[in-house]
């Protein structure tokens, strides 16, 4: 699932949104000023967007 948090969110509950991203395989986007800046992914999609770029890039 994905969702959006704000960078604040973040620096309150990293520890917490980490292991969302980690054990339940969330997707967060942070958002700054309400614009979307950043995501947070698992390593194995991140490998994936990785392995896409290396092919396509």
């Amino acid at each position: 699932m994905i969702r959006e948090t704000s960078a604040m969110t973040v620096q309150q509950n990293l520890s917490e949104l980490l292991n969302e991203v980690q054990y339940q395989h969330e997707q967060i986007i942070i958002t700054h000023a309400v614009k979307p800046v950043a995501a947070l992914v698992d390593m194995l999609l991140f490998e994936k967007f990785r392995q896409n770029e290396q092919a396509f890039g």
